[in-house]
C-alpha cells in the first residue's frame, strides 16, 4: 500500500508539473505572438500615412513645377461697382498679348503696379475676375440739370463726368424755385422714358 501510494503521488505531481509547464508555455506563446501583431499594425498604420503625404509632397511639386498661367483663350472679366448709384456693371474681354504666358503672381505684380485699385478675385486658365471700385454714377444714367439756363440733359461717361445729351428749350427761370433748385442739384434718372415722365412735370 506504501508503494502504491507513493507511485500514486509522484505521478500526480508529475502530472500537475507537466500542466504546470504547458500552461505557463502557452501564456508566454501568447504575449509573444500578440506583440508582434501589434507592432505589425501600427508599422501598417504608419506606411499607409505615408502615400498620403508624399501625394501631397507630389503635389505641391506638380503644382510648382506646372503653375496656372495665362493662355490665349483665358478672358478677364471686370467688375465694377458704382458706390453712387450701386450698379455693378461686369465687362468679359479677351485678354491683352503682353499678358499671356503670365503666372498669377506676375500678373498680381503687374495689376499692383499699372492699377493698385483694382482687385483680383479669381484666377484661372480660362478666367480671371478683376473687382473694381468707383466713387462714381455708372454710364447706364442720365442727370437732368441746367445749362445756360436751359433744361439740359447729361449721359455719364465711364470717368463719371458728366456729357451734354440734350437740351430742352425751356428757360429755368420761368420755373418754380423748389423745381429751379432740383435741377440745378440734378436729378439721377436711370432711363430714357423715366426723363419724358420727368421732362413733362416741368414744360406742361
Amino acid at each position: 500500500m506504501r508503494g502504491i501510494s507513493r507511485f500514486s503521488i509522484f505521478t500526480a505531481c508529475l502530472v500537475l508539473f507537466i500542466i504546470g509547464f504547458l500552461v505557463t508555455y502557452f501564456i508566454e506563446n501568447d504575449n509573444i505572438s500578440e506583440k508582434p501583431f501589434n507592432q505589425i499594425s501600427e508599422s501598417n498604420q504608419n506606411n499607409n500615412n505615408k502615400p498620403k503625404e508624399n501625394e501631397n509632397v507630389k503635389d505641391m511639386i506638380i503644382s510648382e513645377e506646372n503653375p496656372v498661367i495665362i493662355s490665349p483663350n483665358t478672358y478677364i472679366e471686370y467688375d465694377t461697382y458704382y458706390t453712387e448709384c450701386g450698379d455693378v456693371i461686369k465687362e468679359r474681354k479677351k485678354v491683352d498679348e503682353n499678358l499671356v504666358n503670365m503666372t498669377e503672381a506676375q500678373f498680381r505684380e503687374y495689376i499692383s503696379q499699372e492699377h493698385p485699385y483694382w482687385k483680383i478675385s479669381t484666377f484661372t486658365n480660362k478666367k480671371i475676375v478683376i473687382d473694381i471700385k468707383k466713387e462714381q454714377l455708372c454710364p447706364k444714367h442720365y442727370i437732368i440739370g441746367v445749362k445756360d439756363n436751359k433744361i439740359a440733359i447729361y449721359r455719364v461717361d465711364e470717368n463719371g463726368k458728366r456729357v451734354i445729351y440734350q437740351i430742352i428749350d425751356k428757360d429755368v427761370t420761368l420755373l418754380k424755385k423748389v423745381d429751379q433748385e432740383k435741377l440745378k442739384k440734378g436729378i439721377i434718372v436711370n432711363s430714357k422714358e423715366e426723363i419724358g415722365n420727368i421732362l413733362e412735370n416741368f414744360i406742361s
